[in-house]
């Protein structure tokens, strides 16, 4: 609804009925023209719906937040895998060194002892 003048905004304010966020905004243009009872009725309004604004916006945010504690607890698991992974990527490593050494180490024996008895026959 667009009020023309300045009167017909005057008489909206006047009814019970809350003001719109259209009605908020166009009343804007008619504030300065406004006495003391609707000036206040006006600016009532307006805090009220600017707290609605607060209060839906102080919901997003706390889902918001909810969503990067959530995320922030799966990272830290998704490091505690990680971590336990690594420490034991490394003791298997340790074990296959330790494994072909000592392969490395009986191949050399079994040949040496292949080339003795070679040479004995």
């Amino acid at each position: 609804m667009t009020f023309a003048t300045t009167d017909e905004f005057k008489k909206r304010l006047s009814q019970p009925v809350r003001l719109t966020r259209e009605e908020l905004d166009e009343g804007l243009s008619h504030v300065p023209f406004l006495l003391n009872d609707s000036l206040h009725r006006y600016f009532a309004e307006l805090m009220s719906a600017l707290a609605a604004d607060l209060v839906l916006l102080n919901g997003a945010m706390r889902g918001n937040l909810d969503a990067v504690l959530s995320l922030k607890g799966t990272m830290e698991q998704n490091l505690t895998a990680v971590r336990s992974f690594d420490e034991a990527s490394r003791k298997a490593t340790g074990w296959l060194i330790g494994l072909t050494v000592v392969l490395v180490i009986l191949t050399i024996v079994l040949a040496f002892f292949t080339v003795l008895l070679w040479s004995k026959t």
